[in-house]
């Protein structure tokens, strides 16, 4: 502690005042940093999860479906998926109640299983499941899907621009804090030049310069 004291008292008083500035606006900002990345990307993640669900709603009052009797089995109808996977780079499940697939878009969509109705996460997708009644009895289950992965990129990059912000703050705040106390310590200065050259001469007559500012650099020379 005491070397920490000692590497302090050398440091110049321009640096301390300047450095102690720019941590107060650092830990300022900090605090400021975190209170809104955490609002911000809470109202992220809901609107995520809003948008989510208000396409599988929407989705849900488009499905159509059949029962076939020569089969014997469901078939799906409409409408097409892919119009409504694409913008939000969804993917879609259409499945019987029993988990049998109906219709997907893309191929290969991730078989999430039988989930009760509503929102849930699962396999690094957001899920909204919706139960669809059919006209002549019966229902199938829509499962629409978002990846997590952009939602968390989102939250990331706005992390990334508060942090930017903050770091960017405290370095002009050391910047500013250093010029104005480079100006604050001219006085000083030349105060420091002036006695040390009279020490040097020995010239009694020679005066120390006196500011006309009414503050406490100014009282020193006086």
């Amino acid at each position: 502690m005491s070397r920490v004291v000692r590497l302090l008292d050398r440091v110049p008083i321009r640096w301390k005042l300047a450095g102690g500035s720019a941590l107060l606006t650092l830990v300022i900002l900090m605090g400021f940093a975190v209170i809104v990345g955490t609002l911000t990307a809470n109202r992220i993640r809901s609107d995520f999860a809003r948008d989510t669900a208000r396409a599988a709603t929407d989705l849900q009052g488009s499905i159509e479906a059949r029962f076939d009797p020569e089969e014997g089995v469901l078939v799906y109808s409409r409408p097409n998926l892919a119009v409504f996977a694409t913008a939000d780079d969804a993917v879609i499940r259409v499945t019987t109640q029993d988990n049998y697939t109906l219709r997907e878009y893309p191929r290969g969509t991730p078989d999430f299983g039988l989930l009760p109705d509503g929102g849930t996460e699962t396999q690094g997708y957001r899920v909204e499941t919706r139960s669809v009644p059919l006209t002549l009895g019966g229902s199938v289950v829509v499962q629409y899907a978002r990846p997590i992965a952009s939602l968390e990129e989102t939250v990331a990059r706005v992390r990334f621009f508060l942090l930017s912000g903050v770091l960017g703050g405290a370095a002009l705040a050391l910047i500013a804090g250093l010029f104005i106390a480079g100006r604050a310590m001219q006085p000083v200065s030349r105060l420091t030049e002036t006695a040390r050259e009279i020490a040097r001469t020995r010239d009694t007559n020679r005066r120390v310069p006196v500011s006309d500012a009414a503050d406490e650099v100014a009282e020193l020379p006086r």
